[in-house]
């Protein structure tokens, strides 16, 4: 496995530069209202960029500063190849025959303007290198508020000019609260993912003028409910009702996490996916139930496909698949709520189905065609609504009320 990395080769002493590195920064929590602190510092985010079995290779593409336990420096030189291996709890590093092995490599910009870049994302901060488990994991390590910068424009569209703005400051919101959920509760190697596994983290060159505008206008709010950090879900398109957050995952059963209607019409009508359709013949769809070890292979004929029960948004609870096996014989397979996303997927099986909220239409030669509207688990803020509610002039508050019926907004206690 190759990627492109800025790195080299030159080794010296900068002593005053990592006891920089080793410092603190000062430590900033969220009290609640009842004096309860929730958790460690967030000056601070750990976000894993990737992680691999045993070896990986990094190509250095410009210099970047080494530093092996806060004892070794290097400067690694563009195009330099970087063989990291797991050597129990320790990394090992090996550069054109240089051998380093430590339990923590970081890898940091050099002074001579070069930027840090990983897999396409230019990097602030910097990338330590752990080995846990018989896995090398990437982590970087850089501000907290930083890292929202590289999240809001990746998880929503800027639009023109500042017409997405508000729902900008909301996406904030909801992306700092999710986040320090996180690193309250995320193992010791890193607090998240820098995918939809949790918040996709563009990188500092992801962000813009008017999405950083909106993270720094925000600094420092996160969403509360009774004190406590609120559950701040969110996704792409609604289709015009949201769905009880119970519904989806066992643990957003929270009295702001309710279905209710995007405003009639619907806010988020203007989403490319607020109505959509996806057509499968009946071997395919047995073909994804066997994939999902939901059916063992072998001759089989899907006879039909039954929405049994809906939630009260609509979205589907229960969907039946009616199949006839090589003797003849019958049975239902059943699958529930979000989980039918995951089994059916699209029809050229590239992702996730959109959404479980669909009819179904059986043609004459025995396919069938999903006629369905919304993209994601429907959970939360939309998306496309909160964009076009600020469009039409609400503030970043009234958007957050709208999705998160009861909650509050409070700042970080510094102290």
């Amino acid at each position: 496995m190759n990627k492109l990395f800025y790195s080299t080769i030159t080794l010296f002493t900068i002593s005053i530069f990592l006891l920089f590195l080793g410092g603190c920064a000062s430590s900033k929590k969220f009290s609640s209202d009842n004096g309860t602190v929730w958790g460690k510092s967030t000056s601070t985010i750990r976000v894993n960029l990737f992680n691999s079995n045993l070896e990986y290779s990094l190509t250095a593409v410009g210099s970047m500063l080494l530093v092996v336990d806060n004892k070794k420096e290097a400067i690694i030189n563009k195009n330099n190849v970087l063989n990291f291996s797991a050597e129990g709890e320790k990394v090992a590093l090996t550069i054109k025959g240089k051998n380093y092995i430590g339990s923590e490599i970081r890898l940091l910009e050099a002074n001579d303007g070069q930027n840090l870049f990983i897999d396409g994302k230019q990097l602030t901060g910097y990338v330590k290198v752990l080995s846990s488990g018989g896995k090398i994991y990437f982590v970087n390590v850089l501000p907290f508020e930083e890292y929202l910068k590289g999240v809001v424009p990746a998880e929503m569209p800027v639009g023109q000019g500042t017409e997405n703005f508000e729902a900008l400051k909301a996406m904030a919101i909801c992306a700092r609260t999710y986040a320090v959920i996180k690193m309250n509760n995320h193992a010791a190697i890193f607090d998240l993912y820098d995918s939809v596994s949790d918040q996709v983290y563009g990188g500092v060159n992801r962000g813009n003028e008017v999405s950083d505008r909106a993270v720094i206008e925000t600094a420092g709010m996160i969403l509360t409910y009774n004190g406590n950090p609120a559950t701040t879900l969110y996704y792409s398109t609604c289709g015009g009702r949201t769905e009880d957050g119970k519904n989806v995952f066992e643990s957003a059963d929270y009295p702001y996490l309710v279905s209710h209607d995007d405003s009639s019409p619907a806010y988020c009508s203007v989403s490319p996916r607020f109505e959509w359709e996806e057509n499968y013949s009946g071997d395919e769809l047995i073909k994804r139930l066997t994939a999902a070890n939901l059916l063992d292979a072998g001759v089989n004929t899907l006879k039909d496909l039954l929405v049994v029960s809906r939630f009260e948004s609509g979205r589907v609870n229960q969907l039946d698949f009616r199949i006839e096996g090589a003797d003849d014989s019958e049975r239902v397979v059943s699958i529930y709520g979000n989980r039918i996303r995951g089994i059916i997927r699209n029809s050229d099986n590239s992702a996730m189905l959109n959404s479980n909220w669909f009819d179904v239409v059986k043609t004459d030669e025995g396919n069938f065609i999903l006629k369905g509207k919304g993209y994601g688990h429907g959970v939360g803020v939309c998306q496309y609504g909160a964009m076009t509610q600020s469009k039409l002039g609400k503030k970043y508050r009234q958007i957050l009320n709208f999705y998160y019926p009861g909650t509050s907004l409070k700042k970080y206690d510094s102290n």
